[in-house]
């Protein structure tokens, strides 16, 4: 939206799509840590680890691309509250089209072809982690909520096409948020280990609700 309305350049688009990728609050806390881990907490600091490495790539970025800043002065055409709204439901809808086309179009490819169940994170990250029998790890998880998977790569990518950003630039950002987010929750797990429910030798009673 900035480029359109020329307040920056494909240049500065392109830097900031370089590490302005996050998974989200309601995914990962909600999801991923309360639902998968069993643990909000967990939520919290995987969601504080993966915007720390996004942040991170950002400044190191910032430190090795300078150049002179021209502020661009856009003339920003306002619209009536009516053309506003349909825009407004219009852009939504094209929106969600296009990731609920790409998410039904990678959930066929996993169905389809039988891969690995490691690779199923790295093609559509939702299915990968919660269809996947083996334990993922705590900075696996890191890993890949930053990396985000190709489902959505593929979703972000039919957006910054626009301003010529080349896929492998887009790929290898990822790849590097991924590992800045590696080795804090590496480090992170080997201090507070992952717990998982087992099997207990105590029988207990189970209280069900409304029972007669």
């Amino acid at each position: 939206q900035m480029l359109n309305d020329g307040l920056i350049d494909n240049e500065d688009a392109i830097r900031i799509m370089r590490f302005n990728v996050n998974p989200g609050i309601a995914f990962t806390i909600t999801a991923v840590g309360s639902v998968y881990l069993k643990s909000t907490k967990s939520g919290v600091i995987l969601y504080l680890i993966c915007t720390a490495a996004s942040l991170l790539l950002g400044i190191i970025q910032g430190l090795f691309f300078r150049k002179k800043r021209y502020y661009y002065h856009a003339d920003i055409k306002r619209l009536d509250f009516g053309k506003a709204v349909i825009s407004s439901v219009e852009d939504a809808t094209k929106s969600i089209l296009n990731m609920c086309a790409y998410i039904v179009f990678f959930s066929a490819i996993i169905q389809i072809f039988d891969l690995p169940k490691q690779a199923l994170t790295l093609l559509e990250i939702t299915s990968g982690i919660f269809s996947n029998d083996a334990v993922i790890h705590f900075e696996y998880l890191c890993f890949f909520l930053s990396f985000a998977g190709f489902c959505i790569h593929f979703q972000i990518f039919s957006i910054v096409k626009s301003f010529d950003m080349k896929y492998g630039d887009f790929f290898i950002h990822r790849l590097l948020a991924a590992l800045l987010s590696f080795f804090p929750g590496k480090i992170y797990s080997s201090f507070f280990e992952q717990q998982m429910p087992v099997f207990s030798n105590v029988a207990q009673t189970i209280p069900q609700a409304s029972q007669v």
